[in-house]
């Protein structure tokens, strides 16, 4: 690759993060995640995604994925949780057998958005010291260490300190400062 395009991908990734948003965009997009991912856990190579098996667009968000890890470096691997039985076992086998670095809950659809899917997440990573990308503000007051949201179009974290620190997660100084503080016991 020629060396004045080397750091492309990284320009294309921070013009993502800084594009207004529409009425109907209030959330991130996916590249803006995984960029986020890439700043709060630097060198992270394998990240974990995790969806409930009722959501319609996985496959062709997974295409997208795949692009945009390649470019930060990063090895994606999928666990689609069909019931709450499947979530112990994919879980252990992304921690245990991919090695993941971080797990992101991309969509929980129906069978993740419960009390139970929730604090079996947030318990088992926090144990294990692998961060978890929440979905929603709500995981982050359940205990997760972290959600990225849009504001007002622009791309705000929201932090459980505790849970970041004792999973190693970093808030860059260019987030802390609009970072909301969600929990911090």
């Amino acid at each position: 690759m020629n060396p004045s395009f080397r750091f492309l991908p990284l320009l294309l990734l921070s013009l993502l993060l800084a594009a207004p948003a529409t009425a109907q965009d209030d959330r991130p997009t996916d590249s803006q995640v995984l960029f986020i991912i890439s700043e709060v856990r630097p060198g992270t190579k394998n990240v974990g995604l995790i969806w409930g098996g009722d959501v319609a667009d996985r496959d062709a968000r997974m295409k997208s994925l795949a692009r945009i890890a390649a470019n930060l470096g990063m090895t994606l691997y999928l666990a689609e949780i069909n019931t709450l039985t499947d979530l112990a076992e994919q879980y252990r086998r992304l921690t245990r057998q991919h090695g993941v670095e971080v797990l992101w809950v991309v969509d929980p659809g129906k069978t993740l958005d419960t009390p139970q899917g929730q604090r079996f997440l947030i318990e088992s990573a926090t144990k294990s010291r692998v961060p978890l990308v929440a979905p929603a503000a709500t995981w982050v007051r359940a205990g997760a260490p972290l959600t990225v949201q849009k504001r007002d179009g622009s791309i705000q974290l929201a932090v459980n300190e505790a849970a970041a620190q004792a999973t190693s997660l970093t808030i860059p100084e260019k987030y802390s400062a609009t970072a909301e503080v969600l929990a911090s016991n």
